[in-house]
Parts: C-alpha cells; structure tokens; sequence
C-alpha cells in the first residue's frame, strides 16, 4: 500500500527539517573552527614583527609559492612572462618554494629565476628554532614586491611568510578573510571559484603584471630525452597524500597483468619512498609479475618526469604524477573520488591525452547537479571505480 499524500509530505517535511539541521551544525563548527584558526594566527603575528622596507627602487621580487608539487605544476608556466614585460625586465627575481619540488623546479626554472629560497614545511611547523632561523635569512633582503600566486594562502604559511619578509608592496589575493591585522598591500580580485587552477594562476600573472598571457594549458618540456627502458612500459602511480584518493592495489595488479596480457608491455610502479610497500603488493599479486618493476622511491623529480616522458601509458591516483604525466604530454589516466572537482581535475577538454575517471556516485550527483558539483566535497569511495572502466580507457588511448 503507498503512503498518502499527507504522510509523504510530512515525511518530507522531516527530510528537509534534518538537512537544514545537518547543514546548520556543519557551518557553526566551520565557524568555531575558524574562530579557533584565527584566534592561533593572531598569537603568531604578535610573535614575530612584521617585515617592512622603504621603497628604495633595488628591482627586487620575491614569489611565494609554498604548496604542493601538483600545484607548482600548474604554476610554473607563468614565470617567464616576469621578466618579458617592460616593467620587471631588470629585477632580481627570487623564488620561495617547497623544497618538496626543489630538484624538479632548479631543473626547469632556473633560466627564470636569480636565487631560489627553499622551505621545508615539516620543519617550518614543527621546529621553532628552524623557523626562527629561515625568517631571519629570508629578511637579510629587501624586495619592491612580493607576491602570493596561491587562491587558497594559509594564515599560518603564505599569509605569515610575506606578512613576514620585508617588501614596500605586498601583493596577494582578495579572498574576503575577516582577519584584523592588514597583510597585503594590494589585492587581486577574486572572481568566484569556478576554474581549473591553471586559470587562477594565470588570472594573478595578469593582474600584477598588467598583461594578457596567451597560455591556453600546462606544459612541461623537457631539455633532454632521458632513456629508461628499451622496451615499451606503462607507468603505474598508486600512492597519494590521502588515503581517500588511494585506489586498491589489487585493482592496479590487475591492470598490470591485463597491459602485459594485450599489449606486451612493461609495467612499471613508481613513485615516491611511501609507495614502496604498494608497489610490493602489486608485485605479489599480479600474475606476470616477472613484467614489473619497481621504481618507487629510486628516482627524483627530474628522473620521475624523464620516466614519464617515455612512458606509453600513465595510470594514477590523484596526485602529482597525474599532473606530471598530463603536463609532459603523456597519455594520463587518472582515478578519482570526486572531491575538489574542477580545480585540479579534470584537465581542459583540448588536453585530450588526458582522462579523468570518476566514481558511479560521483558522476550520479554531476548528472543531477552539473557544474554546481564544481570543488565538491563529499564521502563517495574510491574503491566504486572496477578495473573494467580504467581497461575501456586504455583501450581507447592506446588503439
């Protein structure tokens, strides 16, 4: 027997009376914890002086960019157009990076760059005196500009970092903080949050440089071929820094036995020293495993992007070797959960080496809701994805 109609509505009623009560309680904890983030920033500012210098005309620019290695990826690309415009010909420009990408970075940029800074974020948080002492280098210099690249800065990192260093102007993003101590000088506009991160990134070069970029995508290019193997290998990165993004090992074994099976190819798992203990597992568990070799944690960045170059096939979590392989220009496909969607995957439909393979969960909410799923955050597992939907992609890549 259907429920009446007065039943279905007041059943509704209670649907809509828990989701806005769901709602309620997730905004007042984001609001305690921001309360809470930045009553702890303001101890941090009081505790250090703010960097200030007069303008003494010394060409001297400083870019903050301390944030991931899928994020410099899609950074990177902006930095020649420093030096090619009228007004910063001449300057000495100085990047502040991770030094989680400082061999990738010193390989690429270095035509770009006059002196690069190096950050090791575990220690900057974690070891006041290490702290300390990189904030007093940093501000035996003085700079005319520095700038903050990054749409979402971190009170704690980039915001504190240029609040820190001594610069006459001190440029960043407007992204509305109710914080009381002024940080920037200047403010690039914030125009919503619906772009890829490549965009963003280009929309700030624009800004503080007054000039329209013709860039269109990422690219890496590389100076020399670096030679791995003589035979044709698919690569495989099956780590992340979330263990949401991770998808089953045993899928990827699969998916290495069915590249060996079809097409005759080397498997190769690569990837960083924590990946090592997944690269055994595909090892253990795929049928031809004498095809695969193990590459996690014997390469840097430099050697890792040279790999990727040569590779026929790259398939990867959502990590940087996904950003790597789709920058370089390899054939990518990547496995993914959903979460952030838009920002850093999927890539512009022109990149069409590129594929981007979502969760049955996911992609049910995207139908529904289209681009209002656009740095969507939610609960779908990864694990959804069967390794029949990646093998049609490989397929269609490769044919």
């Amino acid at each position: 027997m259907l429920p009446s109609l007065k039943t279905t509505n007041r059943m509704i009623f209670f649907l809509n009376l828990q989701i806005f009560f769901s709602e309620f309680l997730k905004k007042l904890k984001a609001n305690k914890r921001n309360q809470r983030h930045q009553k702890e920033a303001l101890a941090l500012f009081s505790s250090y002086p703010e960097g200030k210098t007069d303008y003494n005309n010394n060409k001297q620019l400083l870019i903050i960019r301390v944030d991931d290695i899928g994020d410099y990826v899609l950074f990177r690309n902006f930095l020649p157009f420093v030096k090619s415009t009228e007004k910063y010909k001449d300057y000495q420009v100085t990047l502040l990076g991770n030094s989680a990408w400082k061999n990738l970075s010193e390989g690429l940029d270095a035509p770009y760059i006059n002196q690069f800074v190096w950050l090791d974020k575990g220690k900057f948080f974690n070891d006041s005196v290490y702290k300390a002492s990189f904030l007093k280098e940093l501000n035996l210099n003085s700079y005319d500009e520095a700038w903050v690249p990054t749409i979402t800065p971190s009170l704690f990192l980039e915001d504190f970092l240029v609040y820190s260093c001594c610069a006459f102007q001190k440029k960043g993003w407007d992204t509305n903080r109710n914080f009381p101590i002024k940080i920037y000088s200047e403010l690039v506009a914030h125009h919503g949050d619906d772009m890829f991160m490549f965009y963003w990134n280009k929309l700030f070069f624009e800004n503080v440089l007054s000039c329209s970029i013709s860039l269109t995508q990422p690219n890496i290019v590389l100076s020399d071929q670096v030679h791995f193997l003589d035979e044709k290998f698919i690569l495989i990165f099956p780590g992340s820094n979330a263990k949401r993004k991770c998808w089953n090992v045993k899928n990827y074994s699969k998916i290495a036995d069915y590249c060996i099976q079809k097409y005759g190819f080397k498997v190769v798992v690569a990837g960083s020293k924590k990946e090592t203990k997944q690269a055994a597992k595909i090892l253990s568990t795929a049928q031809f495993s004498n095809s695969i070799l193990d590459y996690t944690g014997k390469t840097n960045l430099m050697e890792l992007a040279g790999l990727m170059q040569s590779a026929a096939l790259l398939i990867s979590n959502d990590t940087s070797g996904a950003h790597f392989g789709a920058c370089i220009g390899t054939k990518t496909i990547v496995v993914l959960n959903g979460n952030n969607y838009g920002r850093f995957f999927p890539y512009p439909t022109k990149m069409k080496h590129v594929k981007a393979v979502f969760t049955a969960t996911f992609n049910r909410k995207f139908k529904a809701q289209g681009q209002n799923m656009f740095a969507w955050s939610g609960k779908t597992h990864i694990d959804e994805i069967n390794p029949q939907m990646i093998i049609q992609e490989i397929d269609e890549l490769l044919s």
